[in-house]
């Protein structure tokens, strides 16, 4: 409840949930105005507990004449809602100087920043990536496994995502209308998910045959070619996979410009790196390999 006095002004800030349920004791203090006549304000303010955040006085310029009126805000929550009354009442009189400090209760949904969103989805994908890679080559290959080579972490891949970082906190900075399309966030996603499952399936499937280091030799016999499960479809799924998780992981941070970069850097990296690998695959096996690459296609445009 507030109360008026002539030249004086009452704020009376409540906070509730939509249940009706109280949300803390509410605090009663008396302060004086310095204004003529000295009449003291009763005021009901929000205890500091329950305020997350606040919003900068709103001051009142001196003489200006004002009626009644009754304000009221709301804001709504992700568990509840957070109801904010503000009720200022001034009563037909000589105007009077004074500030009035209204608290703000800020959700929790509120809290994360939307920008954080995909930089929070680019870093589960980093992570999960390099991890089940080490994982699985540890499983296929302990026999040659390296722990840093198994990481797949090089000077151009550190350079590479550094530069995606740097064009998503410049654009953020500079153009953030641009990094607010969640759409297109969630489309790089799906990509990634997409290259994730045909990389993980042709390390799954081609088991020790994959490696992570192109095999010189085949002497002891050990590497078979594989040609069932996804490798039916897909000659080089490994490389097919990361082709598409790499360009995906700079939708998630809606980088246009390293978007078309890691496409054409990783178009040109595999250009080179599928035939080296190949004619080591035609001199292990001879005709079959080349009955097999006649019917399978990787994929990867510009690589038959």
């Amino acid at each position: 409840t507030g109360f008026a006095f002539p030249s004086c002004h009452a704020c009376v800030a409540t906070c509730a949930w939509n249940g009706g349920e109280e949300l803390g004791q509410r605090a009663t203090a008396v302060s004086r105005l310095p204004e003529a006549g000295g009449l003291p304000v009763h005021a009901t303010r929000q205890p500091r507990s329950l305020a997350t955040a606040s919003a900068p006085c709103v001051s009142e310029e001196p003489g200006r004449e004002r009626s009644g009126e009754d304000r009221r805000t709301q804001r709504s929550g992700t568990s509840g809602s957070f109801e904010l009354h503000v009720l200022r009442s001034k009563a037909h009189g000589q105007g009077s100087e004074g500030s009035t400090q209204v608290s703000r209760i800020v959700s929790p949904r509120e809290a994360v920043p939307t920008m954080a969103r995909p930089l929070q989805w680019y870093g589960m994908a980093m992570a999960f990536f390099h991890v089940s890679e080490l994982t699985l080559e540890w499983l296929h290959n302990r026999q040659d496994f390296d722990f840093f080579g198994s990481l797949l972490i090089s000077k151009p891949y550190v350079l590479a995502h550094s530069v995606g970082l740097l064009e998503f906190g410049v654009e953020s900075w500079l153009l953030p209308s641009i990094k607010a399309h969640q759409g297109i966030m969630w489309i790089g996603v799906f990509f990634v998910v997409l290259g994730e499952s045909i990389r993980k399936a042709g390390i799954i499937v081609g088991k020790h045959n994959f490696t992570h280091q192109i095999r010189t030799s085949n002497a002891d016999k050990r590497n078979v070619l594989v040609k069932h499960g996804i490798y039916k479809w897909v000659r080089h799924p490994g490389y097919l996979g990361w082709f598409i998780w790499a360009p995906a992981t700079q939708i998630v941070l809606m980088n246009p410009l390293c978007t078309i970069a890691f496409m054409v850097v990783a178009q040109r990296f595999f250009q080179e790196r599928i035939p080296y690998e190949e004619q080591y695959l035609r001199k292990f096996f001879p005709q079959e390999y080349e009955n097999y690459a006649k019917q399978t296609s990787s994929w990867i445009p510009g690589i038959a």
